[in-house]
């Protein structure tokens, strides 16, 4: 695993998702849950966030259960085949160290005085997405994963092996795939390597959380990635650590070059669309993720964080 991380300790970027529904009749009604904010913490600010929506709409704002910003949206257009949902976000990320030694961090016995369990328990239990299965089990013993000394070095050598025993493949899952599916074929996307790797840190009794999010891989060469830019990995809560992302797809420990956007059990709490359509018929949908890295603080144009 690659536990360099970026030496750069701050990162700017700017990102536009724009997700086009294409309808095979005119739509009288949409209704549609959004969840496409990026949020402020203490690895990330939110320096600028807007939303462009056609037809027009004007979303009302929660928060759910997971802490993620939420956007309601009602849509009335007779005679209307088409919806485009655009945001743009600026965003500023910090480097945070993670010190990966084994001497280092909580220790297994660790979490029987340092861990609130009833705090975390969404997070260890199985979810729609995330469980113990026959497939799993048989994986787990085939490359012989098993806890090693400390939380931390268990997960990261899981990771590793899920990076070098399942192959990264577009298309070759869908987003309903389970976990079998993945195991079966022995390849899949981020999402399904999250699941696994969820999956398997809720059997050793580590909290295990879904995040969505953006990743720019090659930062320091001020590229514009358009492919593959929205991504997904965990985060495990480690004692004396707090939460720590690891990104099986890619072998590595989460680092400045990652943008959080939501985090829950699995994917089906942090979907970044989902709706009730009242006429349309069939429809197609296009997502567009343009990633941008500006090597200093964009100039901003309104009120931070604001949805506009």
């Amino acid at each position: 695993m690659n536990t360099n991380l970026n030496t750069v300790s701050t990162q700017y970027f700017e990102i536009q998702h724009v997700t086009s529904f294409e309808y095979a009749k005119p739509v009288q009604r949409a209704s549609m849950l959004l969840r496409l904010q990026p949020q402020s913490d203490n690895r990330q600010k939110v320096l600028q966030f807007s939303y462009d929506f056609q037809p027009h709409a004007q979303p009302l704002v929660h928060t759910d259960p997971f802490g993620n910003i939420c956007h309601l949206i009602d849509f009335y257009f007779p005679a209307q085949p088409t919806v485009v949902i655009q945001s743009c976000s600026e965003i500023e990320t910090s480097h945070l160290p993670v010190n990966t030694s084994d001497a280092n961090g909580a220790r297994w016995e660790d979490f029987k005085t340092n861990l609130d369990f009833i705090a975390h328990w969404e997070f260890l239990a199985a979810s729609d997405r995330v469980y113990d299965c026959a497939q799993l089990q048989g994986f787990l013993n085939e490359y012989n994963i098993v806890r090693a000394d400390t939380p931390l070095a268990s997960l990261i050598e899981a990771a590793e092996c899920l990076y070098q025993n399942i192959q990264y493949q577009p298309g070759s899952t869908e987003v309903n795939s389970t976990i079998e599916d993945c195991l079966k074929l022995r390849s899949g996307v981020c999402q399904d390597f999250t699941h696994i790797l969820l999956a398997i840190g809720r059997n050793w009794g580590i909290p295990a959380r879904y995040v969505s999010g953006y990743l720019h891989l090659f930062p320091d060469s001020k590229q514009v990635i358009t492919e593959n830019a929205s991504h997904a990995w965990g985060e495990f809560y480690i004692p004396e650590l707090g939460w720590i992302g690891i990104d099986a797809t890619n072998d590595t420990i989460v680092d400045s070059r990652y943008v959080r956007v939501s985090k829950g059990r699995d994917y089906n709490d942090v979907a970044p669309t989902r709706g009730v359509i009242f006429g349309g018929g069939n429809a197609s949908l296009q997502v567009n993720v343009t990633l941008t890295n500006r090597q200093s603080e964009p100039r901003l144009n309104g009120p931070p964080g604001e949805a506009q």
